[in-house]
């Protein structure tokens, strides 16, 4: 039993993990055919994750209920517009009335007029804390914060026309607009392409530690 829960999902991961890795090395009509059916199984897994995944929010707001904690008036209103959707969004002919998620359906309605404008009014959010965030990191404290200011204001600035009006007289190098573009192509893309490889070699060290065995917090319970 322990060899089935501990052991048989690393070794899986182990061997999937090489085949892939090594696939890359053979271009050949084979390793296509290979990948092929690996992201057709990722799809079935997939769906079977995101069953997996309802039935746990279903859980987590039932217990919210059941125990009336604060807010959990909105785990009914929740379960009211999940369950709706689901209802709406199952395709079916039921006389005239249009079902499931073509053009024009029920279902199509409630993502148009529900779930996009309550999308777009969490991203207007963010940008209040994103404000937040950039005044407290614009303090200029110490020389790399007053470089980050100076850049930050200098970037602003350019993106108005306003800006060309008043450094016209200027050379042409010490334009507002041309400071702008410098520093949005040159320092922005370096430090840019130093995040992503950054990101590149955590993303190859966490893939390693996983294929090795090294972490297995995907197995639920830690290493």
């Amino acid at each position: 039993m322990n060899f089935v829960r501990r052991k048989l999902p690393v070794l899986i991961v182990f061997l999937m993990g090489m085949v892939m890795m090594l696939r890359f090395y053979c271009p050949r009509y084979s390793s296509d055919l290979l990948l092929d059916e690996v992201n057709k199984w990722t799809m079935i897994i997939g769906g079977f994750t995101l069953v997996i995944g309802v039935v746990s929010l279903i859980r987590v707001h039932y217990q919210r209920v059941r125990r009336r904690q604060p807010g959990y008036g909105y785990s009914l209103v929740m379960y009211f517009f999940l369950f709706l959707t689901v209802l709406v969004g199952v395709p079916r002919n039921v006389g005239s009335l249009k079902l499931g998620i073509e053009s024009g359906s029920p279902f199509m309605w409630i993502f148009e007029n529900l779930n996009v404008p309550v999308s777009s009014a969490m991203f207007s959010i963010l940008g209040f804390y994103v404000a937040s965030a950039a005044y407290r990191a614009f303090r200029a404290k110490t020389f790399e914060a007053g470089v980050m200011l100076v850049a930050a204001v200098i970037v602003m600035f350019g993106r108005v026309p306003l800006a060309d009006v008043i450094s016209e007289p200027l050379p042409e190098w010490l334009k507002i607009t041309n400071l702008t573009s410098w520093i949005l192509n040159v320092p922005t893309v370096a430090a840019r392409r130093a995040i992503i490889l950054g990101m590149g070699l955590g993303s190859i060290a966490t893939a390693l530690k996983i294929i090795f065995g090294l972490e297995r917090t995907y197995m639920g319970g830690g290493r």
